[in-house]
């Protein structure tokens, strides 16, 4: 089991539009807090489909909890544009 932390959306788009909260995706990449296995570890950046995982609230913070194998991949710096 792997428990991620979603990077916010862009509020901003690339012509310069601004996004509303309530009109932004969930992303598709975080960074993870802790894992139960030694192929990723915290600190890691991870990308993942869209609707992997489960929501959860941890002292007031949205994280996720999901599987190993529900990762796409761990990446060496968050890329700007969508996993």
């Amino acid at each position: 089991m792997v428990v991620v932390r979603r990077v916010e959306a862009d509020e901003v788009t690339a012509g310069g539009l601004v996004i509303p909260p309530a009109a932004r995706e969930k992303t598709s990449r975080g960074a993870v807090v802790a894992s139960a296995t030694f192929e990723v570890s915290a600190g890691d950046h991870v990308c993942f489909p869209k609707y992997a995982g489960h929501d959860i609230r941890v002292d007031g913070e949205d994280l996720l909890v999901m599987r190993l194998d529900d990762l796409l991949c761990v990446v060496d710096v968050l890329p700007e544009v969508a996993c």
